[in-house]
C-alpha cells in the first residue's frame, strides 16, 4: 500500500518524541522531529538561521559576561557587555572605542562632569563622577589589575567585610579599606579569605586563611583623598566604564529602561542608573532616592499684631520647595514660629525667604502642618488662612538605604521596585511623575509613593514586575496581577488575588505584544501569560506551559537568558544551560508557537540580547568557544536575514566579511586561528581551509568573501502517520520511495532517510563556469535510496555556506504488510 503524506507547513516546530503517538494532536501534522539551525517563520516555512558575526573578544576570556540591550531610539541602540567590574558598548557589529584624537589634556583648573574624557600620563581617562578642580587621574589607583572576588564571604549591606554568622576573624586584622561584595580594593595588598573547616567532638570550627592577591583598584563612587582619587577611570582601546558587579551576579541583574536611562537592580547592590550622555559618553551611578529639591530656609516669620491684640498664640510654619510642574516637592524646612493672634482684625504673619522661588507654605493645626498657600516671591502673608490638613508636607522615605530590591519597572507614571532581602514580598512605586521620590504624606495624597505587600499562601520573593494590563508580579512561587481603580495611587490599588503557583526564575521575562513569556522557577520550562490565556476579567491571567509539546528541549536543563526579536520574525530566543539556543517563533494572534534549536561549532551560548539595527532586530551573544585549543569568549551578533545580493549571504558562525578589490589573501581572521573555516567567495562555495597566521588564501581572487566556522542546518521529519492507511500506518515497516521538496532561494542540500547515508541536490545546474550558481526555487524531486524501517523519516541537511529555505515536503511512502 502506498500513500503520499504532505507536510504543507512547519508551524508546529520541534515536537517531542513523547508526542509521536499523539496522532490526534493537530500540531503533529505540522511538526518536525528536529529543526537545527533553521528558523520556523510564521507562514510555516523553515529557513536557514543567519550566521553570527564576530564583533570583538570579551574583556575576560576566563570570566562570564552578560549582554543587556539599550534602546535610546529606533536608530540609536547599543548592546551592553556587562562583565566583572566593567561595561563595554557594541552597536551595528562594532565596539565603541576610545577617541584617538580631539581629547583635551587634563587641567587642574576646570571642574569636569561625569562622562568627560581627558588625556593624562599617556592614557585616556573618563570621569566616572563630577570632578572638582585639581583632581587629576592617578595611574597607581587605577591600574590594570584583575578583580579579586571570592564567594567565601557573604556580601554585607554596609559595604564592609562582615563574616557570615558563626564565623570569626583569625590572625592579622584586615586593612580597613578592603570591601568584599562590591569588589573595591584600594589598599596595597588585597586579602582573599579561604575557609578552613574542622569538626571535633561534634562541633564545627571555622578559620580563615589570609592570602595576599594582586592589587585590583575598582570604583567606589566616593571622592578620593588629596589631588588624586576615585573620580577617573583609565580607558584602553575599547571604551568602557567601571561597575561594581561581580561575575557571579551578572546573570541575576534586572533592568528597565526609560529614555536614555537604564535602571539596574540586584539585591546585593544599591540600585543604579546607567545614563547615556551621548553616543560616546556613559555614566553609571547610584540612585539618590527622595526629592531632587532641597528644603528651603524660612528667614523669618514677622507678626503684625492688631492695635489692641487679644490673647496671643504661637504659630508654627514650615515650607517646601516645589518644581515648576508641581510634580516634585522637597521635604519640609525647619519650623519657624511667631507669637500673634491673627483672628484679630488687621493681624497677620509674613513668612519671608532669602530668595524668590516656588514654595508651598504650611501652618501647624491640630498636630499637622496644613497647606496655606504657594508663593513664587520671597514672602507669603498669612492673614488667618485656614490650613488644609488634607495636604501636608511630604515625609522622606528611603527603604533602600541598606536593603536593596531585586525587581524594577515603570507603571502608571511611576518607577517601581520590589523584592528586597528583608522585605521580599513588598514592592514600592515612586510619587506620581517622579522616578526616585518615595516620599509620602499624612494623610495620604493621591500622588504619594505607594508600598504594597503581596499576601501569598507560600513564601513569594518578588523577582519581576511587568506592566501588562495591570502590574504583573512574578515571584519565586506564584503569579499575581495588580490593578488600579482609576489612576495609580495609594488608594486605588486592588490587593491581588493569587493567579497561579508556577513561580518564575531570575531570568528577565519578555513581553510579546500583550503576552508575557517567563522561565519557570523549577523544571526548566517556559510559560506564557496574556489575553489569549485570560480566564475572566476579575481573575486576570493564568500561566500556561508553552513547552508542553517539546519538553525534551527543557527537561533537566534550565533557561539562562532570554531575548525577544520583533522584526523581521517574532522570535523569543532562549539560552539553555546546555549551551544551545532555543528559538520560539511566537505569534499569539495566529496561534503560532514553534520551537527550533540552534547550535554552534566549538561553542556555547552564554548570554544574549536583542537591539534594533536598521529594519531588523539583531541578536548579540556572548559565546564561549574553544579556538586553537584555548578557551575564549567572544561577542558575536546574528547577521541580518535580508540581503539583496547572493554574495552577501552569511551562513557561517563567528564569521567575518572581506569586501573590496578582488584579492586572494584574506586576513583579519586571528580570532579563528587554527580552525577549519567555511568560505563563500563572490557567491560561490570554496573548499574549507585552516586559518594560519590569521589568514587564508583563495585559488581565485574574489571581491566579497564570507569566512567563518561551518554552520550545518538540519530538518528531520516526524514518523509517518496517515489517515488512509489502517492504524494510521503504525506498527508496520515503511519505505520512502520519493520526495518532492519545495525550496525557495536555496543552494545545495543533502537528503536521505539515514544521517549516515545522505545524497546531494547540487547547487549548480547549467550556469556558466566562473559564475556563482543560481539559487534554486520550486519543487526538487528526489529518489530516496531503498530501505525499510518503522518510522519513514527523512533528513534534509545543508552544510555549505549558502541559504536553504524549505516550504513543504511531499513524500511517497510504501507500507509493508
Amino acid at each position: 500500500m502506498k500513500s503520499n503524506p504532505y507536510i504543507r507547513s512547519f508551524v508546529g516546530g520541534v515536537v517531542s518524541p513523547s508526542m509521536v503517538s499523539r496522532i490526534d494532536d493537530a500540531t503533529r501534522d505540522h511538526g518536525l522531529a528536529s529543526c537545527r539551525n533553521m528558523l520556523i517563520l510564521p507562514e510555516g516555512i523553515a529557513a536557514s538561521r543567519p550566521g553570527t558575526r564576530y564583533v570583538r573578544a570579551a574583556k575576560n576570556a576566563d570570566k562570564k559576561a552578560r549582554m543587556i540591550p539599550f534602546r535610546y531610539s529606533s536608530t540609536q541602540t547599543t548592546a551592553l557587555e556587562f562583565g566583572e567590574a566593567y561595561i563595554r558598548f557594541h552597536s551595528f557589529g562594532a565596539t565603541l572605542l576610545t577617541p584617538t584624537s580631539g581629547v583635551s589634556a587634563w587641567s587642574a583648573v576646570p571642574t569636569y562632569s561625569a562622562g568627560d574624557l581627558v588625556t593624562y600620563g599617556g592614557f585616556t581617562w573618563v570621569a566616572v563622577e563630577d570632578v572638582p578642580a585639581n583632581k587629576q587621574p592617578d595611574l597607581f589607583e587605577y591600574g590594570s589589575g584583575t578583580p579579586v572576588v571570592t564567594s567565601t564571604w557573604v556580601e554585607s549591606s554596609a559595604l564592609s567585610l562582615t563574616p557570615p554568622s558563626g564565623y570569626t576573624y583569625v590572625g592579622t586584622e584586615l586593612p580597613a579599606s578592603v570591601t568584599i561584595g562590591q569588589q573595591v580594593y584600594i589598599s596595597t595588598t588585597v586579602y582573599v579569605f579561604t575557609l578552613i573547616t574542622v569538626t571535633e567532638h561534634g562541633i564545627t570550627y571555622y578559620e580563615e586563611a589570609m592570602v595576599p592577591q594582586t592589587q585590583y583598584i575598582g570604583y567606589t563612587g566616593t571622592a578620593g583623598a588629596g589631588a588624586s582619587g576615585d573620580y577617573w577611570y583609565q580607558l584602553g582601546v575599547p571604551y568602557e566604564i567601571p561597575s561594581p558587579y561581580a561575575e557571579q551576579h551578572l546573570m541575576d541583574l534586572h533592568y528597565v529602561q526609560s529614555g536614555d536611562v537604564l535602571t539596574i537592580v540586584h539585591p546585593e547592590y544599591a540600585p543604579r542608573e546607567l545614563r547615556r550622555l551621548s553616543a560616546t559618553a556613559w555614566v553609571l551611578a547610584e540612585i539618590d532616592f527622595g526629592s531632587t529639591l532641597t528644603a528651603p530656609t524660612i528667614s523669618a516669620v514677622t507678626p503684625t499684631t492688631a492695635t489692641t491684640p487679644s490673647d496671643l498664640q504661637t504659630y508654627s510654619y514650615v515650607a517646601t520647595n516645589v518644581s515648576d510642574d508641581q510634580a516634585d516637592e522637597s521635604v519640609a524646612s525647619a519650623a519657624v514660629t511667631a507669637s500673634n493672634q491673627i483672628f484679630d482684625t488687621g493681624a497677620l504673619n509674613t513668612i519671608t525667604f532669602g530668595a524668590a522661588g516656588r514654595r508651598n507654605v504650611y501652618r501647624l493645626s491640630g498636630g499637622l502642618h496644613g497647606f496655606i498657600g504657594q508663593t513664587i516671591t520671597t514672602t507669603l502673608v498669612d492673614d488667618n488662612i485656614a490650613p488644609d490638613v488634607a495636604k501636608t508636607p511630604p515625609t522622606n522615605s528611603d527603604p533602600f538605604a541598606t536593603d536593596w530590591p531585586a525587581a524594577v519597572t515603570y507603571w502608571g507614571q511611576r518607577r517601581g521596585f520590589g523584592g528586597t532581602t528583608l522585605l521580599p514580598q513588598t514592592f514600592w512605586l515612586t510619587k506620581a511623575g517622579t522616578e526616585s521620590n518615595l516620599d509620602s504624606s499624612i494623610p495620604v495624597r493621591d500622588d504619594d509613593a505607594v508600598s504594597l505587600k503581596i499576601a501569598a499562601r507560600e513564601a513569594a520573593t518578588i523577582r519581576h514586575l511587568v506592566p501588562l494590563g495591570g502590574l504583573v508580579v512574578l515571584t519565586s512561587s506564584g503569579e499575581f496581577t495588580i490593578k488600579a481603580d482609576g489612576p495609580v495611587s495609594p488608594t486605588t490599588l486592588r490587593r491581588p488575588p493569587d493567579q497561579g503557583y508556577i513561580g518564575a526564575s531570575n531570568v528577565q521575562p519578555v513581553v510579546v505584544n500583550t503576552d508575557l513569556v517567563f522561565a519557570g522557577a523549577r523544571g526548566g520550562h517556559i510559560y506564557g501569560m496574556g489575553a489569549n490565556f485570560a480566564i475572566t476579567d476579575n481573575q486576570g491571567y493564568v500561566a500556561v506551559d508553552m513547552s508542553v509539546r517539546a519538553p525534551h528541549l527543557f527537561d533537566f536543563k534550565t533557561i539562562r537568558d532570554m531575548a525577544f526579536v520583533r522584526a523581521p520574525t517574532p522570535i523569543v530566543w532562549l539560552v539553555s544551560s546546555d549551551g544551545s539556543l532555543i528559538g520560539l517563533t511566537y505569534v499569539p494572534t495566529e496561534e503560532v508557537r514553534a520551537f527550533h534549536t540552534h547550535f554552534t561549532v566549538n561553542g556555547e551560548f552564554e548570554s544574549i540580547c536583542a537591539v534594533a539595527e536598521g529594519d531588523e532586530d539583531i541578536v548579540y551573544a556572548i559565546v564561549k568557544r574553544t579556538i586553537d585549543g584555548a578557551t575564549v569568549r567572544y561577542v558575536e551578533c546574528l547577521a541580518p536575514r535580508f540581503y539583496t545580493l547572493n554574495t552577501a549571504a552569511f551562513f557561517v558562525d563567528c564569521g567575518a566579511t572581506y569586501s573590496g578589490t578582488a584579492a586572494t589573501a584574506i586576513s583579519g581572521l586571528d580570532h579563528l586561528e587554527g580552525e577549519t573555516v567555511s568560505i563563500l567567495a563572490d557567491g560561490g562555495v570554496v573548499q574549507p581551509q585552516v586559518v594560519a597566521s590569521g589568514a587564508i588564501t583563495l585559488a581565485v581572487a574574489a571581491s566579497v568573501v564570507q569566512v567563518g566556522l561551518p554552520l550545518t542546518r538540519e530538518l528531520r521529519t516526524l514518523p509517518v502517520a496517515v489517515e488512509n492507511v489502517p492504524g494510521f500506518g503504525q506498527g508496520v515497516a515503511k519505505s520512502i520511495c520519493e520526495m518532492a521538496v519545495r525550496v525557495l532561494e536555496s543552494g545545495a542540500w543533502l537528503y536521505g532517510s539515514e544521517i549516515t547515508r545522505l545524497f546531494e541536490v547540487p547547487g549548480r545546474t547549467d550556469e556558466n563556469w566562473g559564475s556563482p550558481p543560481d539559487l534554486r526555487n520550486g519543487y526538487e524531486d528526489v529518489t530516496m535510496p531503498a530501505g525499510w524501517d518503522d518510522d519513514g523519516q527523512a533528513y534534509i541537511i545543508a552544510a555549505d555556506p549558502t541559504p536553504l529555505t524549505v516550504a513543504s515536503i511531499l513524500k511517497q511512502v510504501e507500507f509493508g504488510g
